[in-house]
């Protein structure tokens, strides 16, 4: 939920996040990784605003336009949000994450945006590219 309290008052709420994090690797070095490990509940909660995020933007911008060119113009606009979220999370919190529980904020940011922009643009994609015609050179 750090996206839904952080929001736009990144440098008053980045201290906070530091610290806890830094809590979080104290706590985690006393016990050893098992099921319920902080930082495995880290990576899930991670993941979880991740998936909130597509979701979010999935339901204010259209992805059943009626025509194709329509479809392709929302799906970029989706995959340039996506992309601009991963590059500030890089910016604001990948070392944060990575120094205090070695967790590669970047990774579960990107491995779950490919996974779903895949889902929803592949037969778009498809359909674009069956559709191209083969330039001849002579």
């Amino acid at each position: 939920k750090h996206r839904l309290y952080i929001g736009n008052n990144g440098t008053k709420y980045r201290a906070q996040l530091e610290a806890i994090l830094k809590g979080l690797h104290i706590l985690h070095t006393l016990k050893w990784r098992t099921r319920n490990d902080i930082v495995l509940q880290v990576e899930d909660a991670l993941l979880a605003s991740v998936r909130e995020w597509f979701n979010f933007v999935i339901d204010r911008i259209p992805t059943h336009e009626k025509s194709q060119n329509g479809r392709m113009k929302n799906l970029t606009r989706i995959t340039h949000l996506l992309m601009a979220d991963i590059e500030e999370g890089r910016k604001q919190y990948a070392t944060m994450f990575w120094e205090n529980l070695n967790i590669d904020y970047v990774e579960i940011a990107y491995r779950e945006f490919d996974q779903n922009l895949t889902l929803i643009t592949k037969a778009l994609i498809d359909k674009a590219c069956d559709d191209m015609k083969p330039i001849l050179f002579k």
